[in-house]
Protein backbone atom coordinates (compact mmCIF):
# COMPACT_ATOMS: atom_id res chain seq x y z
CA UNK A 1 0.00 0.00 0.00
CA UNK A 2 1.40 3.04 -1.01
CA UNK A 3 0.10 6.25 0.94
CA UNK A 4 2.34 8.85 1.10
CA UNK A 5 1.45 10.44 3.86
CA UNK A 6 3.43 13.82 4.13
CA UNK A 7 5.76 13.97 6.80
CA UNK A 8 7.41 17.50 6.82
CA UNK A 9 8.91 17.52 10.03
CA UNK A 10 11.18 14.06 9.06
CA UNK A 11 14.95 14.74 8.45
CA UNK A 12 14.70 11.36 6.80
CA UNK A 13 11.60 10.61 4.73
CA UNK A 14 9.51 12.60 3.15
CA UNK A 15 6.71 10.30 3.76
CA UNK A 16 5.59 7.91 7.04
CA UNK A 17 7.08 4.89 6.64
CA UNK A 18 6.91 1.96 8.90
CA UNK A 19 8.08 -1.79 10.04
CA UNK A 20 6.24 -4.40 11.71
CA UNK A 21 6.89 -7.53 13.23
CA UNK A 22 3.94 -9.56 13.89
CA UNK A 23 3.75 -12.99 15.86
CA UNK A 24 1.22 -15.59 15.19
CA UNK A 25 -0.06 -18.02 18.69
CA UNK A 26 -1.30 -21.31 17.27
CA UNK A 27 -0.73 -22.94 20.84
CA UNK A 28 -4.47 -24.48 21.98
CA UNK A 29 -3.35 -25.53 25.49
CA UNK A 30 -0.84 -23.78 27.21
CA UNK A 31 1.92 -21.09 25.83
CA UNK A 32 4.08 -18.89 27.33
CA UNK A 33 3.08 -15.01 26.51
CA UNK A 34 6.29 -14.04 27.33
CA UNK A 35 8.18 -15.60 24.96
CA UNK A 36 5.57 -14.79 22.37
CA UNK A 37 6.17 -10.83 22.85
CA UNK A 38 9.97 -11.93 22.40
CA UNK A 39 9.66 -13.48 19.10
CA UNK A 40 7.25 -10.53 18.24
CA UNK A 41 9.93 -8.12 19.71
CA UNK A 42 12.85 -9.71 17.37
CA UNK A 43 10.36 -10.09 14.03
CA UNK A 44 10.15 -6.37 14.94
CA UNK A 45 13.94 -5.58 14.76
CA UNK A 46 14.53 -7.71 12.00
CA UNK A 47 11.89 -6.13 10.56
CA UNK A 48 13.72 -2.52 11.04
CA UNK A 49 16.88 -4.15 10.08
CA UNK A 50 15.57 -4.86 6.66
CA UNK A 51 14.77 -1.02 6.28
CA UNK A 52 11.43 1.20 5.54
CA UNK A 53 8.11 -0.16 4.84
CA UNK A 54 8.84 -3.56 6.01
CA UNK A 55 6.59 -6.45 7.66
CA UNK A 56 8.27 -9.44 9.27
CA UNK A 57 5.60 -12.42 10.45
CA UNK A 58 7.23 -15.29 13.14
CA UNK A 59 5.11 -18.25 14.73
CA UNK A 60 4.69 -19.56 18.20
CA UNK A 61 3.32 -22.87 18.32
CA UNK A 62 3.23 -23.59 21.75
CA UNK A 63 5.42 -24.44 24.98
CA UNK A 64 6.16 -27.72 22.77
CA UNK A 65 7.68 -25.96 19.83
CA UNK A 66 8.21 -22.51 18.07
Amino acid sequence: MKLKIPHEKSTTAECLTASLGLTTCNAPDEFDIEQVFRIADSALYEAKDNGRNTLVSKSYNGLNGI
